[in-house]
């Protein structure tokens, strides 16, 4: 399938003369992404950290260390370990954020110094220094009317109001809604005449517990981050409002008596 294969590229000017392509995947096959994963999976599971401290999506990799020696030292292992496979780390496009109190300093990278930043885009979110969604939520409004502004003439035109429904349902809206599809649409439900009892988080705690003990969403539930609170009352997390509504996690084994149990909720 990869064997002698050749490209060329079209233009306004014309077509260029066809040239050899020895590094890739061919662009659009359906066997390409296939391959793509069977390959970083190769290249990277000697340095794959447990879940949540590595996040790799395709080319893009999210590193997270408690303290920053540590980091450093995971970073300058994944240059020098794609380096020995005929990849290359992006310095330019490596950034390093720290939450929390800010100090000075960052880390490097084959002796070059990371840039350090307060926010950085990832995966279509915006992560912050602050551990907020405010500018997240910000960083989507901008970009959302942004983009409306360069579709403006269309949708101000004399053209039917169908088309200009379809153009801004297809262009407009999904920068905005791009990767919400876990936000709860409380609104919805309320139309619809949906109480707690029709959607209840227990559930959802159940299947977590049986999961397996490797899975991302276990590994994020059991997570002891170290670190201080800010003043104040401590914030009440979901776990604890879990554990002091039903303080009978062993039942989660059974699907039966767990779905009972849940169905026990106030829906008012």
């Amino acid at each position: 399938l990869y064997q002698k294969a050749t490209s060329s590229v079209r233009c306004a000017a014309g077509t260029s003369d066809t040239f050899p392509i020895n590094v890739g995947v061919h662009q659009g096959s359906a066997l390409s992404p296939l391959l793509f994963i069977l390959c970083m999976d190769t290249v990277t599971k000697y340095i794959q950290t447990r879940h949540l401290w590595m996040i790799l999506y395709a080319d893009d990799v999210m590193i997270a260390s408690e303290m920053r020696h540590g980091l450093e030292q995971h970073v300058q292992e994944w240059k020098t370990h794609l380096e020995r496979f005929g990849m290359k780390l992006n310095i330019k496009k490596t950034e390093y954020l720290e939450c929390g109190d800010q100090t000075d300093g960052t880390i490097a990278a084959g002796g070059v110094q990371l840039n350090k930043v307060t926010q950085f885009k990832y995966l279509g979110s915006c992560i912050n220094s602050d551990c907020t969604t405010l500018q997240d939520a910000r960083t989507r409004v901008s970009a959302t009317w942004m983009k409306w502004r360069q579709v403006t003439g269309v949708l101000s035109d004399k053209i039917p109001f169908c088309l200009k429904s379809k153009v801004y349902r297809s262009v407009v809206r999904p920068v905005a809604l791009y990767g919400t599809e876990y936000w709860p649409m409380k609104m919805l439900r309320w139309i619809l005449g949906l109480t707690r009892l029709d959607h209840v988080m227990n559930e959802g705690y159940g299947h977590v517990l049986r999961s397996n003990d490797t899975s991302m969403a276990k590994t994020a539930l059991e997570l002891n981050v170290e670190g201080r609170w800010p003043h104040g009352r401590p914030f009440t997390l979901w776990l604890d409002q879990l554990k002091d509504d039903m303080s009978l996690a062993k039942d989660a084994a059974d699907r039966t008596k767990w779905k009972n149990l849940c169905k026990q909720a106030d829906p008012t």
